[in-house]
């Protein structure tokens, strides 16, 4: 790897921006990115048995288990062996008791994952009572929606949801801005804002206060946050959920495109191929010129997902002049390729050109 590759590589690894898609080495586990934010309450659901559903935020709100869910279910989280909870879709949900902790204002932020096993019932993953925050899903559209219970649809998903398919849900509201986050992209469409208040009522998982609209799936790692986390940290909860802690970004991988016997590890940013070649010239001005082609392709289970993280690299590039390692960029030019899915591994690749032109120094 020449010094304008090596350089683009560090770059595009340390870049925020490309990282809080993407993620990297080292990680921290999703649980201490979880309780860094400091949540005001997070139930992890690896309880090995019932009636409590332990409160990992140290907060002590354990919330209980109701109708017998099913205990020890395989969880959400790649590199974490701690289980969810399954509910049957009829009866089964939990609650955590009022407390002032969770009455957070109209500044917080609500998160989740959620596997579904059907949708029926217009389930609600999260609810604390008329007047209060409220999280459904619409069966008939499979679009989550967030509310102000009894008063107002303040923001829709502009994705739809399905079944057997783990979705990490974030819905941050910092007074009249809300977003809608899966799997880590914001898939907000905003509807009639309303001030949330507070409310003498449970927080609710998995049921619209115990008596209704129960889910039927499986639930994991639920935690509400009396702050509205930025964009970049409901993705690196999300990155830190999908990755193996102990894989490293090595050439030509910028982050890991990992096979296992079952799945990719995605999303995933490589150098797919480097073609090109440096011409060194002259420019009259004593400076040696040359340039570099190199190919990078984002890949993804979401055609979105990958345009999105091609997106951001361009914004970063496209505007990019200066010092990559030993090399000093005079000017950088980004081109798209086709979009390509195939449809038998459902993997989406959107692919990009990066031309370098440089002066040697």
């Amino acid at each position: 790897m020449n010094s304008v590759e090596g350089g683009l590589f560090t770059f595009l690894q340390t870049a925020p921006t490309i990282a809080a898609y993407v993620g990297g080495a080292g990680a921290a586990a999703y649980r201490d990115l979880v309780l860094a934010d400091s949540p005001s309450v997070y139930l992890r659901f690896g309880d090995q048995t019932l009636p409590t559903a332990a409160d990992s935020s140290g907060n002590s709100l354990d919330g209980v288990y109701h109708n017998a869910p099913t205990l020890n279910v395989a969880g959400a989280l790649m590199s974490d062996s701690n289980t969810a909870v399954g509910l049957n879709g009829t009866s089964q949900y939990v609650s955590v008791p009022e407390n002032t902790l969770l009455d957070t204002g109209d500044v917080f932020t609500l998160e989740g994952w959620f596997k579904f096993s059907s949708l029926t019932g217009n389930p609600r993953l999260l609810d604390k009572g008329t007047g209060g925050y409220g999280l459904r899903l619409l069966t008939s559209s499979g679009i989550l929606q967030f509310l102000r219970n009894g008063f107002a649809i303040i923001a829709t998903s502009s994705i739809t949801l399905s079944i057997n398919t783990w979705y990490h849900v974030v819905v941050v509201k910092s007074g009249s801005v809300t977003s809608i986050y899966v799997n880590g992209i914001d898939v907000t469409l905003a509807g009639s804002n309303d001030t949330m208040v507070s409310t003498a009522t449970d927080l609710f998982v998995g049921s619209l206060n115990g008596a209704g609209n129960f889910v039927a799936g499986t639930v994991d790692e639920v935690a509400v946050y009396a702050t509205a986390l930025s964009f970049t940290r409901v993705v690196a909860h999300y990155r830190a959920a999908i990755q193996p802690l102990s894989v490293s970004p090595s050439i030509p991988r910028i982050y890991p495109l990992v096979l296992r016997q079952d799945s990719l590890i995605l999303p995933a940013l490589t150098y797919h191929t480097v073609s090109g070649h440096s011409e060194l010239s002259v420019d009259g001005k004593g400076n040696r010129l040359g340039w570099k082609r190199i190919q990078i392709s984002a890949w993804s289970n979401a055609r979105f997902e990958a345009k999105n993280i091609i997106e951001a690299i361009r914004e970063l590039v496209n505007g990019y002049i200066g010092l990559w390692d030993d090399v000093n960029v005079s000017v950088t030019s980004f081109s798209y390729a086709p979009d390509m899915f195939d449809h038998i591994s459902k993997v989406s690749h959107s692919p990009c050109q990066i031309t370098v032109f440089f002066n040697e120094v």
